[in-house]
């Protein structure tokens, strides 16, 4: 007999490891080479006086 569910863990094991040789499930869970911390850097850009930007 099958059992019920049976299919359900078929294409599950089968995804996996169509997933495994594609490289898109890794042993280790989370993003490759994530380094914790701030995301973006600001950099200041000075302004520059320009003729129709003169602070009056």
């Amino acid at each position: 007999m099958i059992e019920v569910g049976s299919g359900e863990a078929i294409m599950n094991k089968h995804l996996q490891n169509t997933y495994r040789l594609t490289g898109l499930m890794r042993p280790e869970p989370g993003p490759v080479g994530f380094t914790p911390g701030p995301r973006w850097r600001i950099t200041p850009v000075p302004r520059e006086a320009s003729p129709g930007n003169s602070p009056s």
